[in-house]
């Protein structure tokens, strides 16, 4: 069991070094302290925002929600389950730190330019992605559709469980955005550029949003995604 005042009273204390990540899975902490945590939520309401199909939606959040921290444990490679104990404090300390950069580097992102084009029968729109960083310096320059940060976000939610990975609006939420009242701007834009407009804000925010969290930033899944 991990304790915050037993390792703060070792004299190697500052050797001590946390386990990475996605190889924890804490025990359920006090709920009222998670709720004050503005980087977690469980899996499964996450996954409700991912841009997959129900049924796929439907699979993966019970897949998650047998193994997601909430549940105090977890299955090993051997089919066992692992217990592991931490107190609130760490636990908000392990997953707060992940939206931190402790280097004070940052970077931003910007998605736009859309160009839609035909493949065969079917059509699909590409936007430019570029990532700057905290100097103004170009770091990505690439072109992705819609169905690659789909990918992306499903391939960071499978290697960080229980870390918060941004949410992604997807298709069926933006037929839903469509019906609303469109702003000034989108009042003058035809209806197909209406909805490549809202797919760029939606990409744009959760690609900004992942920029905030270094774990994603450094993660070999983000530098095949910019590659």
């Amino acid at each position: 069991m991990l304790n915050s005042e037993d390792t703060s009273s070792s004299p190697n204390n500052q050797d001590l070094r946390l386990p990475e990540m996605h190889h924890l899975s804490p025990r359920a902490a006090d709920s009222a302290d998670l709720r004050e945590s503005a980087d977690w939520q469980s899996p499964s309401s996450e996954w409700k925002s991912a841009s997959l199909s129900d049924d796929e939606v439907e699979r993966t959040t019970k897949s998650d929600e047998g193994n997601s921290p909430m549940n105090g444990m977890t299955s090993t490679p051997n089919g066992g389950d692992l217990n592991v104990t931490v107190t609130s404090l760490e636990y908000n300390k392990l997953f707060r730190s992940a939206s931190i950069d402790h280097r004070g580097l940052s970077w931003s992102a910007a998605v736009g330019e859309p160009d839609t084009r035909r493949s065969g029968m079917h059509k699909y729109t590409t936007f430019s992605v570029r990532i700057t960083d905290s100097s103004g310096r170009v770091t990505s320059a690439t072109r992705k559709r819609f169905t690659d940060f789909t990918v992306l976000r499903r391939e960071l939610v499978k290697a960080y469980p229980g870390a918060f990975v941004p949410p992604l609006t997807c298709k069926s939420q933006i037929k839903v955005m469509m019906k609303t009242a469109p702003s000034a701007m989108m009042q003058h834009m035809k209806p197909v550029d209406n909805v490549t407009e809202i797919r760029r804000q939606a990409l744009e925010e959760f690609l900004s949003r992942c920029c905030s969290r270094p774990f994603v930033m450094y993660s070999p899944i983000m530098a095949a995604f910019l590659a």
